[in-house]
């Protein structure tokens, strides 16, 4: 039998999955996404209407914050394969 994760132990996973999330100016939103977590956690009966649709908007911010952690090294990729093939086609053209 596995325990449920709290809202908050949940969401602290994700940070920890997240260096984008661990990062200063993430800050705000990560304060405010522990807050309405804590609030969920915290709620007898579950959380009102509004509780949860603030929490499930702000784990939808986290989660475009974490996304870019997933997104930069393929554009870094994308930019040092370019580069590779520039040097790659110059060299030929001094061969050649």
């Amino acid at each position: 039998m596995t325990a449920k994760l709290s809202a908050r132990d949940s969401l602290e996973a994700m940070i920890a999955d997240s260096p984008t999330l661990q990062a200063t100016r993430a800050g705000a939103v990560v304060t405010l996404a522990r807050l309405l977590a804590e609030q969920v956690d915290a709620s007898t009966g579950g959380p009102s209407t509004r509780l949860a649709a603030s929490y499930l908007s702000i784990l939808k911010d986290l989660r475009r914050f974490a996304s870019e952690d997933r997104s930069a090294p393929k554009k870094a990729s994308r930019l040092a394969l370019i580069k590779q093939q520039a040097a790659d086609t110059a060299k030929e053209s001094a061969h050649g």
